[in-house]
């Protein structure tokens, strides 16, 4: 669903202020969804909106990450972008079985996740202003 409400929402705004966007609110919906859990009215919309938002903000990656590699090296590119985030979610159930083994609740293993939300809206704010159009200008430019 977050991803059919980024396409829906993505010819009318930018998409790299959209993608941040979604990752910044990610974040905070996360925090969120770790200080409700003990309230059983809170735990499912929150996990829906967890769920939509970063569905929605990986749609805007996979939009995004074409236009930050050239042509030659675009599929390498967007390869190794994809992958980093694969393995990240590789290493993410070991780092919550190792926060609940420290006694962390669900409170502190949901904050501790929020972070890369906000990471990636930090980066891919970042990107836009250090020129990550700048392969889709090399394309289109004549000559």
């Amino acid at each position: 669903m977050g991803s059919l409400a980024f396409s829906v929402l993505s010819p009318f705004f930018n998409l790299r202020k959209l993608t941040v966007f979604l990752f910044g609110i990610t974040a905070i919906a996360t925090v969120l969804f770790g200080k409700g859990m003990t309230n059983p009215a809170l735990v499912l919309p929150l996990a829906v909106a967890v769920g939509m938002l970063s569905f929605g903000a990986l749609a805007g990656i996979y939009s995004l990450a074409p236009t930050a590699y050239e042509t030659e090296s675009r599929g390498t590119g967007v390869g190794w972008a994809l992958g980093m985030g694969r393995v990240g979610a590789m290493i993410s159930p070991f780092a919550a079985g190792v926060l609940l083994d420290t006694g962390s609740g669900g409170h502190a293993l949901y904050t501790v996740f929020s972070v890369p939300f906000a990471l990636a809206a930090v980066v891919v704010f970042m990107l836009g202003r250090s020129g990550l159009q700048i392969a889709m200008k090399q394309e289109i430019s004549p000559g």
